[in-house]
C-alpha cells in the first residue's frame, strides 16, 4: 500500500510544481505586456505631442506671416495715399497759380479796354480829356502801411515772392482796381527800385492829394 501511494505523490508533486511554474510564466508574460503596452503607449503620446507641437508652431507661424503681410499691404496702401495726396496738393496749387494768371491777365485786358475807352474819348473831346488826364493820372503814389514787418512783393495775386518792401516805404499804385485771390484782394505797384509786383491791397494807403 505504501509503495503505491509514494508514485502518487510524487505525480502529484509534480502536477503542483508545474502549476506554479505555469503561473509564474503566466504572471511574468503578463508583466512583460504591461510594461511593452506602457512603453508603446508612452512612444504614442510622445509622438502625438511632437506633432501637436509641430502643428502648433507652424500655425503661430503662418499668424506673424499673416500680420507681418497685413502690416506691410496697410503700409503700402498708407504710402499710397499719401502720394495721392501729395498729387493733388500739386495740382491743386498748379490750378491756383493758373487762375491767379487768368485774373492778371483779365486784369490787364480790363485795364486795356480802359485805356482803349479813354482814347475813344480823347479823340471825341481832346480838350475835356486832356484836363481829366491831367486831374487824376493813371499811376498813383502810396506807401506801404503794415504792422512793422517788411511787406512781400508777389509777381502775380498769392504767386512767388520777388521782392519786400519795409513799412512806409513810397510805391506807386499802377491801378486802383484789385484782384482776388486766396481770400485776400491784390493791387498792381512798383517799388522805387522799378520792381514791379501784387501786393495785399489792405497794406497799401494812398497819399493825400
Amino acid at each position: 500500500m505504501a509503495a503505491l501511494l509514494t508514485p502518487a505523490l510524487i505525480a502529484a508533486a509534480l502536477l503542483v510544481l508545474l502549476s506554479i511554474a505555469g503561473m509564474a510564466y503566466c504572471l511574468n508574460r503578463l508583466g512583460q505586456t504591461r510594461a511593452e503596452f506602457w512603453e508603446r503607449s508612452r512612444a504614442q503620446l510622445l509622438t502625438q505631442a511632437a506633432a501637436s507641437a509641430k502643428f502648433a508652431g507652424l500655425l503661430v507661424l503662418a499668424q506673424f506671416l499673416l500680420l507681418g503681410y497685413q502690416s506691410y499691404r496697410q503700409q503700402q496702401q498708407l504710402l499710397s495715399y499719401q502720394a495721392d495726396a501729395t498729387q493733388a496738393r500739386g495740382v491743386a496749387a498748379q490750378h491756383h497759380d493758373q487762375l491767379a494768371q487768368l485774373q492778371s491777365h483779365l486784369l490787364k485786358k480790363d485795364q486795356q479796354l480802359a485805356d482803349a475807352r479813354r482814347q475813344l474819348k480823347r479823340m471825341a473831346n481832346p480838350q475835356a480829356t486832356q484836363a481829366q488826364s491831367t486831374a487824376t493820372p493813371v499811376s498813383r503814389a502810396a506807401r506801404i502801411s503794415s504792422s512793422g514787418a517788411p511787406v512781400l512783393v508777389r509777381n502775380l495775386p498769392a504767386g512767388t515772392v520777388v521782392g519786400s518792401a519795409a513799412n512806409g516805404s513810397a510805391v506807386n499804385l499802377e491801378s486802383p482796381d484789385s484782384v482776388r485771390a486766396a481770400g485776400r484782394q491784390w493791387v498792381a505797384i512798383t517799388l522805387s527800385n522799378g520792381v514791379s509786383g501784387w501786393v495785399a491791397k489792405s497794406l497799401v494807403q494812398l497819399d493825400a492829394s
